[in-house]
């Protein structure tokens, strides 16, 4: 080993360390995502760690501060000298890959109609007609068929069916709802129903019907009982007083603007007492950490930096994983990463996460003559976008969102159209969307490598940081040109005893985004 690093090995029966015996090292952090990858040669038979799989574990320490510099989880070593062998080659995988472990369906924002269907019960020859459209936009309609008997305890009810098969639960909903007659034997009322007893109904709320139109708008926090988490939500007309009479073509309410969020926890899997109205990424990463990574990470270690941005629609009716959520995210704050770091309490508990802004001030300061390439290209600059998503009614819809681009002039110039994946797309959605995808086409990208095997200023702990300990996530200023570049990976090789710096924009750019979530329209 050329640098003063400290290797570590856990199977299921021994925990070494095997510094001495270990050459070959090196390995990879990524902004965003954390502890990447790791490679390392044991001068030791195979048989020194007979267990070793993807549940063991490879750590690499400073020896000089015993600071974790990586974590990791070891793939199955390879045999090619045999199970005496006196060497063999141990490769393996980082933190950051425990977020791509689970998939789980989940709703964060839905204000799709997909997920309502006809209620359980409905009586009195009701129906409901979810793809009406008129001034209001698209809307629901529940009614009573014109002609039919509505006696008392006679309702027209849709069921919201998007938490079913998940682990969540409604947080909020909110509408509105526009009577079509002066009748006061009817009601509009809200219901739910809990884990224990899907099939009961609990009314939570009730409204006047009439030539009116009302805002429907509560959190869990409003709800009777607030420990029986609601599973489904109901929305029904309700003859509730008054005779029997003959229904006609008015004894319907028509609901828009229908939107439902689940409840949020934070990382220790504690729901607030009072759900926030607004569903921000933050949030969203919060309760990532306990619904996906809650065995991956040791909650006392996360950290959560608060954002503002709310995203319209941000659902995963097929199921996703934390990786495909935090990447998504991306789309709508770019300026945020999230790592996965090195395990707390000797590397055997939970790892450290942490959801954080981009720094805009430079960590460190390299030069040109730190093997520094910015390769040169032509400027794919563009002024012009088409965004397409599926509306809350199941129909396709667009958007062309502009910018002003001062090298192009007058001319105009299109990025590739991008269609928002399914569950993921309103018009708000795209227009930010286009705007973040113009605004990385909108001046010429930088970027470039460099290879550091020196000592440089570390700004932010006051000291020199050696090159093993230079960190992604941060910022670093080329001296003689004065850029200002994101590290979004290093690489440290000990056989160089030198860090090769990946830097410009984060791995993974919005139209990369894009590209791997959505579809070319112009392809399908």
């Amino acid at each position: 080993m050329r640098g003063p690093l400290t290797v570590r090995v856990r199977d299921g029966r021994t925990d070494r360390v095997v510094t001495r015996h270990a050459t070959g090292l090196q390995f990879s952090k990524t902004a965003p995502g954390g502890h990447s990858t790791a490679q390392v040669t044991l001068n030791l038979p195979l048989r020194t760690f007979p267990d070793l799989g993807p549940a063991d574990r490879l750590w690499v320490y400073d020896a000089r501060t015993s600071r974790c510099l990586w974590d990791g989880y070891t793939d199955n070593p390879g045999r090619g000298r045999g199970a005496d062998g006196e060497s063999f080659q141990l490769t393996a995988s980082g933190g950051l890959t425990l977020a791509a472990d689970q998939s789980e369906k989940l709703v964060y924002v839905d204000r799709s109609l997909s997920s309502w269907v006809p209620a359980d019960g409905n009586l009195g020859s009701a129906q409901v007609d979810q793809s009406t459209s008129d001034a209001a936009g698209d809307s629901t309609v529940l009614q009573f068929q014109s002609g039919s008997p509505v006696g008392r305890g006679s309702r027209a009810g849709m069921r919201y069916t998007g938490f079913v098969d998940t682990t969540q639960t409604a947080g909020r909903i909110r509408f509105f709802f526009q009577g079509h007659k002066a009748d006061a034997g009817y009601r509009v009322q809200i219901h739910r129903t809990t884990p224990d007893a899907p099939g009961v109904l609990i009314p939570v709320f009730e409204y006047w019907y009439g030539l009116r139109t009302e805002t429907a708008d509560h959190t869990a926090a409003e709800w009777p009982a607030l420990e029986q988490a609601a599973k489904q939500l109901q929305i029904a007309l309700v003859r509730s007083g008054g005779a029997t009479n003959v229904a006609d073509d008015l004894s319907k309410v028509t609901i828009t603007s229908l939107v439902v969020t689940a409840l949020l926890a934070d990382q220790h899997g504690n729901a607030p007492r009072t759900p926030p109205r607004q569903v921000t990424a933050s949030t969203v990463v919060a309760d990532l950490c306990s619904r996906l990574l809650g065995t991956a990470v040791d909650p006392d270690a996360v950290h959560v930096t608060d954002t503002t941005f709310e995203p319209e629609q941000f659902a995963y009716p097929d199921g996703a994983t934390a990786r495909r959520v935090l990447d998504d995210l991306a789309l709508y704050e770019p300026d945020m990463l999230w790592e996965v770091l090195a395990a707390t309490g000797d590397g055997l508990r939970g790892h450290a996460f942490a959801y954080r802004p981009w720094p805009t001030t430079p960590r460190y300061e390299i030069s040109t003559a730190d093997d520094y390439d910015a390769p040169g290209g032509e400027a794919d600059l563009c002024n012009r976008v088409a965004v397409y998503w599926t509306a809350a009614d199941g129909t396709e819809a667009s958007t062309v969102v502009t910018a002003y681009v001062e090298q192009l002039g007058a001319r105009i110039r299109d990025a590739e159209p991008v269609t928002l994946p399914a569950g993921r797309g309103t018009l708000a959605d795209a227009q930010r969307i286009g705007g973040l995808v113009l605004a990385a086409k909108a001046a010429p990208p930088k970027a470039g490598t460099a290879t550091l095997r020196r000592r440089i200023v570390d700004r932010l702990t006051g000291r020199v940081a050696y090159p093993w300990e230079i960190e992604p996530g941060h910022v670093a200023r080329i001296r003689e040109t004065g850029d200002e570049l994101r590290i979004t990976e290093t690489t440290y090789v000990d056989a160089d005893c030198a860090v090769e710096l990946t830097l410009g924009e984060p791995l993974m750019t919005i139209e990369q985004h894009l590209a791997q979530l959505g579809r070319d329209r112009r392809a399908a």
